[in-house]
């Protein structure tokens, strides 16, 4: 058993150990709303339990190394041989000395992190490298560069995470990324609010210090990205790859999901945008939990940062969202892409057009969805409405304050639907810090139809063009809201709930070293925050585990209110065959064996396909249509046959 499979089921056993608890007890462990002593005896609980999840580290996966090395001793300062390039290549070692190249030309260096130019000094004389430096080069012949090198030789650094070293004009660090926290927040004078772009040279070492080489190496363009967290000591970056620079593209799989999709131009290291202050991992486990769903999330991977030589700490690592993303992730060329960003009632048309938006959202506004179905069947030409049905039911169970006013992002192309991107689930989750008008009560649902922030043009209706109205309208739709709810029933059960959410912490914990957490917490120092358990920085995702627990019952018993729904029972569809099973008339994703909670005797619509020329034969109850609509009960077995 591999080490991933083991942290599952434990997570799993666990999570099944507090349901018996739940059920055998009738305590009042998951009360029928969130409390906060609920949730700090379920946090109590797992702190005491859960064993910390570390990336284990054999000493023979950090053992230094340098390319071209004559002799690597821990013990002796050596002088590396003559390399074919200007200086040796990158590599994690000990203190060395690195000597002039023999060149036809005149050889200039920087040790900064600046890109040398004519008036750079030459580099004449053995230079000592004691501590970990970036060493740019470039070789000029009549004043006119010929060949460049840019190397990062990390000095007995021990990093078991994939390390971005990036190279930038010292005065970039000095003035953008190291602008100091200021008041009253969010300083929108200061530096860091600058649309600036700084050219950078970027290194990438996917195996940490057991790199053998850089996995890859690129000139790219550099700016500040996010809003509020700018005002943070640590602070995220676009990384944007321009043919000004070098070339328009890198093609390496930068993340363990999905990696045929590699070809990148651009990528995001966050700073966990307003979770700096609270955990490493909540945003990016949240959306990650969408593999394999109808709706597009940012991919991620956790990284060690350095700038110009100089330790940054923990970074996350995911894919930038614009129409580059699209062309990424359905090879669909970017030129060809409609993406737009909406905050309110405002409009951010990043790539083509938001004319078809509009014109949608006007429909939307004088549109009788309650009594004409023709009005839904319009819309679910213009919406992919499977995507649309989960994007809404994951946010509604993340608890996401921050939206749906504010942090939608969708995207079209040509004729086909929008599709709506999950994004910046911050204040989501085990967030404590609500904005106005949230209370620990709030039904999520009940927030997402009134528009999200109250008092605000967006709210209880508000300025057609506000993305909540959507939903609004639509859940008056009989259709619309038989499936969504069946939609939810099937996301919760399959995708988004506390088992999935205990694994993939775990997952993503295992894949961040102890040791560069302590180092993290050591380099910022965060604003004091207490999360929903009362406890400080989550390092190790545990109240986000807690949280989970309580929100698994708390979801479900949203939807009951909201829509007068029965208890969930469990129910079993089984496939045999090989059929193709479609919920109210869309697609799910497909297994043999269907295990979900749903909703007692609310209508369910199931319908299977015999591809191939096969033919379907029959239901358990011996009828032949291949549609059927179930009202299920407790422990219903629902059985198709394809032949």
């Amino acid at each position: 058993m591999n080490k991933r499979e083991n942290i599952i089921l434990k997570s799993a056993g666990f999570c099944f150990i507090l349901f018996l608890c739940h059920s055998c007890s009738n305590s009042e462990l998951y009360p029928t709303r969130t409390s906060n002593e609920a949730l700090l005896c379920v946090y109590d609980s797992l702190k005491n339990a859960l064993p910390t999840i570390e990336k284990e580290i054999s000493p023979n996966e950090v053992e230094p190394y340098f390319v071209n090395t004559a002799t690597n001793s821990s013990n002796t300062t050596t002088e590396q041989p003559q390399s074919q390039f200007l200086i040796p290549d990158a590599g994690f070692t000990n203190s060395f000395t690195i000597s002039p190249p023999i060149t036809q030309g005149v050889v200039r260096c920087t040790f900064d992190g600046s890109e040398p130019d004519s008036s750079t000094q030459v580099f004449s004389k053995a230079k000592s490298i004691s501590s970990t430096t970036i060493v740019r080069c470039t070789e000029f012949i009549n004043n006119k560069a010929v060949r460049k090198q840019s190397e990062t030789y990390f000095i007995n650094e021990k990093i078991n995470m994939p390390v971005v070293s990036i190279s930038v004009a010292p005065i970039y660090v000095r003035d953008y990324l190291d602008g100091k926290p200021c008041k009253p927040n969010p300083c929108e004078n200061a530096k860091f609010w600058e649309d600036v772009e700084y050219p950078a040279h970027i290194e990438y070492f996917a195996e940490g210090s057991s790199s053998k080489a850089k996995s890859f190496e690129i000139d790219a363009g550099i700016s500040i990205s996010g809003k509020y967290s700018r005002n943070q000591e640590k602070k995220s970056v676009a990384i944007v790859m321009r043919k000004q620079y070098q070339s328009g593209r890198i093609r390496f799989p930068l993340f363990d999901t999905r990696p045929e999709n590699s070809t990148f131009k651009s990528f995001v290291l966050r700073n966990n945008g307003n979770r700096f202050v609270s955990d490493y991992i909540g945003d990016p486990m949240a959306t990650s939990l969408l593999e394999g769903t109808n709706v597009d999330y940012q991919r991620s991977k956790q990284v060690i940062v350095f700038y110009n030589g100089d330790y940054r700490g923990i970074y996350d690592m995911r894919e930038k969202l614009n129409e580059h993303f699209v062309e990424t992730n359905y090879n669909i060329d970017h030129d060809n892409v409609d993406f737009i960003k909406i905050s309110y009632d405002e409009f951010d048309v990043q790539n083509g057009s938001s004319k078809d938006y509009l014109d949608l959202m006007r429909f939307i506004e004088s549109a009788n969805f309650i009594d004409d179905n023709t009005a839904y069947e319009f819309v679910s030409k213009k919406i992919d409405i499977p995507n649309f049905m989960e994007y809404i039911a994951a946010e509604i169970y993340y608890a996401n304050d921050d939206w749906p006013h504010n942090n939608v992002r969708a995207w079209k192309s040509g004729n086909s639907p929008w599709k709506f991107i999950a994004f910046d689930i911050d204040q989501g989750l085990d967030w404590s810090a609500r904005m106005d008008g949230w209370t620990e009560n709030t039904s999520m649902i009940d927030w997402t139809i009134s528009g999200g922030k109250p008092n605000t043009i967006c709210s209880e209706g508000g300025d057609y063009i506000c993305f909540p109205n959507i939903f609004a309208k639509l859940i008056k739709n009989p259709d619309f809201k038989q499936a969504f709810i069946n939609r939810a029933a099937y996301l919760y059960s399959t995708f988004i709930n506390s088992t999935k959410i205990n694994q993939q912490i775990d997952y993503i914990n295992s894949t961040i070293e102890k040791a560069q957490i302590t180092r993290d917490q050591k380099r910022y120092n965060r604003p004091a925050y207490k999360n929903a358990c009362n406890d400080g920085f989550d390092a190790n995702g545990i109240c986000l585990k807690a949280w989970s627990y309580i929100r698994d019952k708390t979801v479900k018993n949203e939807f009951k209110e909201a829509f007068d729904l029965s208890d969930e029972v469990p129910i079993i569809i089984e496939i045999k065959g090989n059929g193709i099973l479609k919920l109210d008339d869309f697609d799910i994703k497909q297994s043999q064996e269907y295990k979900w909670n749903v909703f007692e005797h609310h209508p369910m619509k199931l319908s299977v396909e015999c591809p191939n020329g096969s033919k379907f034969i029959k239901w358990e109850d011996d009828s032949t249509d291949p549609n059927r609509v179930i009202d299920p009960v407790r422990n219903s077995i629902y059985v198709a046959e394809c032949q």
